[in-house]
């Protein structure tokens, strides 16, 4: 990830003592104050080195940048890096929070980490450190987890200590655990994953304050170090280039490259005249920007070409700055944040390098002026920007609240590249692009081709089936077909819209509570590109939520609607209600046990001749039971004049029936109406009452002269003795 780590020599003037030979925590307060203050709470900003696709340098940017506070940290952390976990949270640990160090036991740095949760905007502590690091390496491994290495600590206001060891965050269990130390202690060295996994450390501080020429290697697999070649001058940065080396860099000294094959350092010469690290981030073309100076040309930038290992002039900064954040962006530009000026004044200015043409462009400001921010690309695109420090003198100038730096650049795409040749398109940057329209008689599709087409798509309602009694909330489920495609599908209860689907499997789920109990007609409408509307045949189904009611719910082994439940009564609702397939039509027709006598199938528009509803209810509202009296009501459309008449049958073996006549009546006139009859119901635990409108045939209980006959039968339970 190629974290940064400060430099002493690129913070305010009196941070030049940090050079100077000799411990710079001595008795002397005064010399903490001196040294202390300006060169440990100055940081310099990680540098992700994270791949990223290439850019379209043919394409023009436009932004649209801003920044919103996100949550604080609970701890200071001036001076480490913050880490992106592979989930996309950000892990921050130790570094250094201004306490009283007036007071002996005056203690600046800690070992608490934290981690930033992008989604919920918010850090929370999670395991510390088992050793207070200050100025440590920090690098994500292959596998997830975290690698700490080195940094420096102070024992008492007197001594401090630095640290060979190193440790592993893990994500999963939010603990640190030790691994292999290294065979020198080493603060503020830069660190870089080699293209095999393994972490090179370089470089970096004793506590004399002396620039370390030798680096080490880390195996995540094995957890040990090993030694590699001695560095041919100190580095400040490291960045991985395409071919696997690594470019080492320090201000004012040759640059080197390590190269893993060899385990060597080789000099590539010096930097450009006037040319700083104070920014350090590897393109997305394999090249290398840097950026600032160390002899006040801060606006100085290069470009360094791996491929050529030469150094060429690129576009100035706008302002210039020490102690920047720096962040590549998904597009292949690169941000700079914040930083101090020449001067002194610590600015919250940002601009964006464009590669394509060497350009710096000025963007929207921080909320909050910091140097040393650390920035993380986000997931998201966001960049989080945390710690710093801020333009107050104290303990108040290590900064805690947070924020979120939103940038939209975007790389406006066109017709071509999105495959469209008709219609308008989004241009991806909040514009649209119109890409023509189609000749004589082909239309323009939702994917913006243009097609010939006439033919509406197919739909089926698949579930639920014709007939099915529906209680609660129940899934529609459709099918639809197009030759060139369908782009949604609608359900509707009738003529009215309960919803849309635009993918399939096509489903949607349906409140039948709010729709009412009774019948109800479903019916799925399908559209393509062109407008085009294809409809399904229209189901008819049973609404039934009212407990108790005593109304019949079809039943699929006898084939007739049935009340299961002994009560008071029993209603076939309507379940019966037309005739076959002519009169309605009538739902699960022919109603008659185990389909065993069909309807008559002529229609007259003049004689819609039809059984509609069939109830059985005892006269003193008890249960149905052997020996009660009860009324038995037949609803029907009869036709006149006579023979058209009314039979009622019964049998009390509904799996193989003998059924008897009870009652056969002549309507005088023709309506829909109602007639009823008492009878004492017979012994039988089931029973069931045939409704049969004879048009023109002898008195049966199936009849098959009649054009307009109709049969249909209930079944009921009744109470035992």
């Amino acid at each position: 990830m190629g974290h940064l780590l400060p430099s002493c020599q690129s913070l305010m003037p009196c941070a030049r003592h940090c050079a100077k030979e000799g411990n710079p925590m001595n008795n002397r307060r005064n010399d903490w104050l001196a040294i202390g203050m300006a060169c440990l709470l100055q940081a310099c900003a990680p540098t992700p080195a994270e791949p990223r696709p290439p850019e379209d340098t043919a394409l023009q940017h436009q932004s649209q940048a801003a920044s919103a506070a996100t949550g604080s940290l609970a701890k200071a952390h001036v001076s480490v890096p913050h880490t992106r976990l592979l989930d996309g949270r950000v892990l921050v640990a130790g570094g250094m929070e201004f306490n009283d160090i007036f007071l002996p036991q005056g203690k600046p740095y800690h070992a608490i980490s934290e981690l930033y949760d992008p989604q919920a905007g918010s850090w929370s502590i999670t395991g510390s450190l088992n050793v207070i690091r200050d100025m440590a390496s920090f690098e994500r491994l292959a596998d997830g987890r975290v690698l700490a290495a080195g940094g420096w600590e102070n024992n008492t206001v007197q001594t401090r200590t630095a640290h060979a060891t190193a440790e592993l965050f893990d994500p999963a269990t939010g603990t640190w655990s030790f691994t292999g130390s290294m065979a020198q202690p080493r603060y503020n060295a830069p660190s870089v994953v080699l293209g095999d996994g393994r972490v090179l450390v370089a470089g970096g501080r004793n506590l004399q304050v002396t620039d370390l020429l030798s680096a080490e290697v880390y195996n995540p697999t094995t957890g040990g170090w090993t030694a590699t070649g001695s560095l041919l001058a100190k580095v400040q940065r490291l960045v991985l280039l395409p071919d696997g080396r690594v470019l080492g860099l320090a201000a004012d000294v040759n640059a080197q490259v390590y190269t893993p094959a060899t385990n060597a350092w080789t000099s590539l010469g010096a930097l450009p005249t006037g040319q700083g690290t104070e920014l350090v981030v590897p393109l997305a073309d394999g090249r290398v920007l840097l950026g600032g100076s160390s002899t006040g040309a801060l606006t100085k930038a290069s470009l360094f070409n791996p491929a050529t290992n030469t150094f060429t002039a690129t576009g100035s900064l706008l302002t210039g700055r020490y102690s920047p954040g720096a962040v590549r962006m998904p597009d292949g530009t690169v941000l700079v944040f914040g930083g101090r000026t020449l001067n002194g004044v610590i600015v919250s200015a940002v601009e964006r390098y464009t590669p394509a043409t060497g350009t710096w462009s000025a963007e929207s400001s921080l909320l909050t002026a910091r140097q040393a921010p650390a920035t993380v690309l986000l997931a998201s695109g966001d960049v989080l920007i945390a710690s710093g420090v801020g333009v107050s003198s104290g303990p108040s100038n290590q900064l805690k609240p947070c924020e979120r730096y939103a940038s939209s650049t975007c790389i406006p795409t066109s017709c071509t590249s999105q495959g469209a040749v008709c219609g308008t398109v989004s241009d991806g940057c909040g514009g649209t692009l119109a890409c023509g329209t189609c000749g004589s008689g082909l239309t323009c599709t939702a994917s913006h081709t243009c097609v010939s087409d006439a033919t509406p798509p197919m739909a089926v309602l698949t579930a639920p089936g014709a007939g099915t009694p529906l209680t609660g909330t129940v899934t529609l489920q459709a099918t639809a077909s197009d030759d060139v495609g369908v782009t949604h599908v609608e359900f509707l209860d009738g003529t009215k819209l309960l919803g849309t689907s635009s993918t399939a499997p096509y489903a949607l789920d349906w409140d039948t509570v709010a729709a009412g109990d009774g019948n109800h007609t479903l019916v799925v409408k399908a559209y393509d590109a062109t407008g085009n509307v294809g409809k399904s045949t229209p189901v008819t189904v049973q609404v039934l939520n009212t407990p108790n009611s005593g109304v019949a719910v079809y039943d699929a082994t006898s084939m007739t609607p049935r009340c299961a439940v002994v009560g008071p009564s029993c209603d076939s609702g309507t379940l019966l209600n037309g005739r076959g397939t002519v009169v309605g039509p009538e739902l699960n027709a022919p109603n008659t046990l185990k389909g065993s006598c069909q309807d008559g199938t002529l229609l007259t528009a003049t004689v819609p001749e039809a059984i509609h509803a069939l109830r059985v209810a005892t006269l003193d509202g008890s249960p149905l039971a052997p020996g009660k009296v009860v009324t038995i009501q037949v609803t029907a459309y009869v036709g006149m004049p006579a023979p058209t008449r009314i039979e009622l049958w019964t049998t009390a073996d509904v799996d193989n029936p003998v059924w008897s006549l009870i009652y056969s009546f002549a309507p005088n006139t023709n309506m829909t109406q109602t007639f009823s009859l008492k009878y004492t119901l017979p012994p039988g635990p089931i029973r069931a009452f045939r409704a049969r409108l004879n048009s023109n045939s002898s008195v049966m209980p199936c009849g098959s002269q009649g054009s307009y006959d109709d049969q249909d039968d209930l079944v009921f339970a009744t109470q035992s003795p």
